[in-house]
């Protein structure tokens, strides 16, 4: 799930919300056109604490 993006930005993450997990193999690609700081999480590892940045110049 998309935690934080830059304004003017849209992306969704992976398709299926919140409650979706995908197995070994699974292939998802998006380009990001708007530079800035993208947060996201895994539902499963948000409990964690765990999450990822993506930063794009």
């Amino acid at each position: 799930m998309v935690e934080d993006q830059p304004d003017g930005a849209n992306w969704r993450g992976t398709p299926g919300g919140d409650g979706v997990t995908y197995d070994t193999g699974y292939e998802y690609s998006y380009t990001f056109e708007v530079p800035g700081k993208y947060e996201y999480y895994c539902t499963p590892h948000k409990a964690l604490n765990l999450g990822g940045t993506i930063l794009v110049e």
